[in-house]
């Protein structure tokens, strides 16, 4: 999250087209880095017969924000200019990013016990 945080803000301050191509594609691979995660993550902590519910909500959840997002984006770079809308979306995936290790800490007592 982080790594695709901060190659937004970058891309926010520069207009050379091949940078803000590399840096996409370093946000581009951190997106899939965390969807690997988030996957493994939630095949560690759910039990079996639930993970098609619980990834079925997540997806739900995701899409719910996407029209969210691009609203609020939108009105961000009417009001503000695109650059101030792409360096806020930079500022909020590194600001989950930099709190998701408190959310996910004591996660392991979840753990599903292999005896």
């Amino acid at each position: 999250m982080v790594g695709s945080g901060a190659s937004t803000w970058l891309m926010a301050l520069t207009s050379w087209p091949a940078l803000v191509g590399v840096l996409s594609a370093v946000s581009l691979g951190s997106v899939m880095v965390w969807n690997i995660l988030t996957i493994a993550l939630r095949q560690r902590l759910i039990p079996d017969e639930m993970l098609g519910r619980v990834g079925a909500s997540y997806r739900f959840l995701v899409y719910l924000g996407m029209p969210f997002g691009a609203v609020v984006g939108g009105v961000l770079a009417n009001e503000l200019g695109v650059r101030s809308a792409i360096f806020v979306s930079g500022s909020v995936l590194v600001l989950v990013g930099l709190l998701l290790p408190l959310v996910l800490r004591g996660v392991e007592h979840y753990e599903r016990s292999t005896t």
